[in-house]
């Protein structure tokens, strides 16, 4: 075998093979162009130990892990891959994120904790009391607009529902990343039936994207007039999608 190692432009490359930032060693071997797995003196088929010898002088960020009987290199600190992974598929539980990555479920839970305390993450208890996780809604102030003003008598809708949600949007984004429903909602003025069956539409065909965030930031009335989705987690604030 050569006294080669797999450089770091080539463990890029897999990566973006496979476009995810872990893989496991027979993943990145069989990534590897062949002129490349020759000059290392590998094969396709190359046992664990014969990759892993190859890899002995990666520096940070790279690394290898175990979990279980398998290999791992990950091309990111496993803190980002989790945060990575929240932001792309929101709403999975701690069992799952210990599914999808290289990490045991008791190092999954410590990794979330952490990134949690940090406020890299928000959490969601669900009605079956499973924490789902989710990525965290950067601080906003609420402004003068959305602080809680006295109830109004709800008004119909007229005119192009969905225009009017946007024109609301627009009104209250003032160059922010997201929105509180509640504002919205109070902006509009509508019935709770006509809001939420109007959101819920727009959440459903991917309209909004839809956050359920820290409820503990909101007044008790301001969650009142957020949004309860159809999955039972309590969206807080939306985005409009481009």
């Amino acid at each position: 075998m050569s006294n080669s190692c797999i450089s770091s432009k080539l463990l890029e490359q897999a990566f973006a093979k496979h476009k995810k930032r872990s893989l496991t060693l027979k993943q990145l071997c069989s990534a590897l162009p062949v002129s490349e797995r020759k000059r290392l003196g590998l094969e396709k088929n190359s046992e664990v130990k014969e990759i892993e010898s190859l890899l002995k002088g990666i520096a940070s960020p790279y690394a290898v892990i175990r979990k279980g009987n398998q290999a791992y290199i990950i091309g990111s600190p496993i803190e980002e891959l989790v945060e990575t992974l929240i932001k792309s598929k929101p709403g999975k539980t701690v069992g799952q994120l210990a599914q999808a990555l290289p990490v045991k479920k008791s190092e999954a839970i410590s990794i979330a904790n952490q990134l949690l305390e940090a406020k890299r993450l928000g959490a969601v208890i669900s009605p079956r009391e499973l924490v789902k996780l989710y990525p965290a809604l950067p601080d906003q102030p609420v402004s003068s607009q959305q602080k809680d003003t006295p109830g109004e008598e709800p008004a119909a809708i007229s005119g192009d529902p969905v225009a009017a949600f946007k024109s609301a949007y627009d009104d209250l984004i003032k160059g922010k990343r997201h929105v509180y429903i509640y504002a919205i909602r109070r902006k509009l003025g509508w019935t709770r039936h006509e809001f939420d069956e109007l959101l819920d539409t727009l959440l459903t065909k991917g309209r909004v994207a839809g956050f359920p965030g820290d409820p503990s930031r909101l007044s008790s009335d301001q969650v009142k007039d957020s949004f309860q989705g159809r999955d039972g987690d309590l969206y807080i604030a939306v985005a409009w999608r481009r």
